[in-house]
């Protein structure tokens, strides 16, 4: 079984097995005083190998950087409903860190670890993370075109041209 863990503000799963994530990939906050309360989601994805399926316990433990559990620990139950299929977990929860430091969302199934995501609580902003200054055409190389002919110009912005 893979399992992919992430963190972030909110998460709502959908009918078909997917999810919609608001501000995922959270790693870091960046708090210049304490204590902080923060809202985070964990959300947890389960994939099966075509052998997996069926009911399967998990714990999500929230930890501190000596290993303690700064939470309770959250237990449930996930399904994979037909082989090779997938299941979904989203935990919502609101923390108060009184501290700095390193945490870690660890999660288990069948009580044996598969996956964690770290989280430092820091005084310091974040620096040399990367930004997303433009949002362009990414030209790829495309193995049906044949050597030496141009890429196709990009479409001037603007309403659409029509024919005179």
């Amino acid at each position: 079984m893979k399992i992919i863990t992430i963190l972030c503000d909110a998460a709502s799963g959908h009918p078909d097995g997917t999810f919609s994530l608001l501000r995922g990939g959270i790693d870091h906050i960046f708090a210049p005083k304490l204590p902080i309360m923060v809202n985070l989601c964990v959300v947890a994805r389960f994939i099966g190998s075509l052998g997996e399926h069926g009911d399967y316990n998990f714990t999500v433990r929230f930890l501190t950087e000596d290993g303690k559990d700064a939470l309770p620990r959250l237990q449930g139950i996930f399904q994979i409903n037909r082989p090779g299929g997938s299941g979904i977990i989203s935990l919502s929860t609101q923390i108060r860190f009184q501290n700095y430091g390193r945490y870690e969302f660890v999660v288990a199934v069948n009580n044996m670890q598969q996956d964690s995501v770290g989280l430092e609580i820091t005084n310091q902003p974040p620096q040399g993370l990367p930004q997303i200054t433009h949002a362009g055409t990414i030209e790829l190389d495309n193995p049906a075109m044949p050597p030496g002919l141009p890429p196709t110009p990009p479409t001037p912005p603007g309403p659409p041209q029509t024919p005179a």
